[in-house]
């Protein structure tokens, strides 16, 4: 699933990449007129469509929802002094993960090579024909992964290695997305963070399937990888409809490029696709608003990537759903 994930991973986990060493074209400049028509027609179906910050009221309680994106950029240095007084003034920041969390995850992960790697019964080069596996071996080599040792990571695993552009995984000093800088923020004035979701329940999430199933959604994508394009300039796009408050906008360019890309029945690309847009985001925003309503504070900010705050199964509609007034705020 690398295309997907290399899409959609910088807006929704949490890379520690930089993006100054990358550079790529807005894809939105180039498209047809026919495709801008239908993503417009889409958008205005969409809850909540645009902006990066929300302020959701319901009786004396008040949460800040801020959409973070997990890459660096200098832009964010402003952005982070604005959104200075709502950190202060806080009871809580709610993170996807707080940093001490993300630690345990990966001192678990050392301890249990299973949810990453295949440890027992045949790896991938023996699931895979010899031409599929000699594209994966060749890209796994130029990301700096031996063969060997790619051919005994799970699916999931290998996708996500794969996924990054090459000038992500270049600048690696440069780490710091939003959620980092306002944990950070939090740190300095003294106001607690707290986990909304283990981050190893996501791990667990993308390694659901068996492995054969991986592949089976991972096959799609090989073709693709073993084309000349970075994905430097989807990260360019990203950025821009992020930093112009449109990640849903984005969302449904990164739909449209990967049905027409995926080399299968439209209907199965539509399928692969919304089962992973349903882990990714429904069944995480799901999970998350018991964890939300049972807090005691009355004052929250809640800081997630920014394509769980839009659309129908979005934390903003669920909050609309269960009596909080959405207000767009200042970014």
């Amino acid at each position: 699933m690398k295309r997907l994930l290399a899409a959609l991973l910088p807006l929704v986990l949490a890379p520690a990449m930089g993006w100054a060493a990358c550079s790529g074209q807005d894809l939105r400049k180039d498209l047809s007129a026919e495709a801008q028509q239908e993503i417009a027609q889409r958008m205005d179906h969409v809850p909540f469509a645009e902006g990066n910050h929300w302020i959701a009221k319901r009786g004396d309680r008040q949460i800040h929802l801020i959409g973070t994106v997990h890459i660096s950029s200098d832009k964010l240095q402003r952005i982070t002094q604005n959104l200075g007084p709502v950190i202060d003034s806080a009871d809580v920041l709610l993170l996807e993960s707080t940093p001490q969390e993300i630690a345990d995850m990966q001192t678990a992960l050392v301890k249990d090579p299973s949810l990453t790697f295949i440890t027992e019964g045949p790896t991938l080069i023996d699931r895979l024909p010899a031409g599929d596996w000699a594209i994966l071996s060749q890209k796994a080599s130029e990301a700096g992964i031996p063969s060997w040792m790619a051919a005994k990571m799970r699916p999931w695993f290998l996708a996500t290695a794969l996924s990054l552009p090459p000038c992500l995984r270049a600048d690696p000093e440069v780490e710091y997305g939003l959620d980092k800088r306002l944990a950070a923020m939090a740190q300095a004035s003294e106001v607690p963070t707290q986990s909304l979701e283990n981050p190893l329940d996501v791990i667990r999430m993308l390694d659901r399937d068996p492995i054969d199933e991986q592949l089976r959604q991972m096959r799609p994508y090989i073709a693709l990888i073993g084309g000349s394009e970075s994905g430097e300039d989807g990260i360019a796009t990203m950025l821009a409809a992020y930093f112009e408050e449109r990640v849903a906008e984005y969302l449904e360019i990164t739909r449209l490029e990967f049905l027409s890309g995926a080399s299968m029945p439209t209907k199965e690309a539509e399928t692969i696709w919304n089962d992973f847009m349903g882990r990714l985001l429904k069944e995480r925003n799901t999970a998350w608003m018991p964890v939300i309503e049972a807090q005691t504070a009355d004052h929250m900010v809640i800081a997630v990537g920014a394509l769980h705050l839009p659309g129908k199964h979005g934390l903003l509609q669920l909050l609309s759903d269960t009596g909080y007034k959405i207000e767009r705020a200042a970014f």
